[in-house]
């Protein structure tokens, strides 16, 4: 889930089921989030993660590492 408030946007419950990991699943749906988010506008993106969700955290962290953050373009 993905929304945008007017000043930032947000992914919420991002999942894949088990058997379905390890397929770039995930990644698509974030740069489907990360597309729609920017055609409307959003100049960043925060996430929400449940503490203790060490596969989430690990996600998100490569995905951020493999993007070109948006505050390095000045949309921060």
């Amino acid at each position: 889930m993905a929304g945008y408030d007017g000043h930032r946007g947000w992914v919420n419950y991002l999942a894949v089921a088990p058997d379905k990991r390890r397929s770039a699943l995930g990644r698509q749906l974030m740069h489907a989030a990360e597309t729609e988010l920017a055609k409307r506008g959003c100049p960043k993106l925060n996430l929400q993660v449940r503490v203790g969700n060490d596969t989430a955290l690990a996600f998100y962290q490569s995905w951020v590492t493999c993007r070109t953050m948006w505050s390095a373009s000045g949309k921060d």
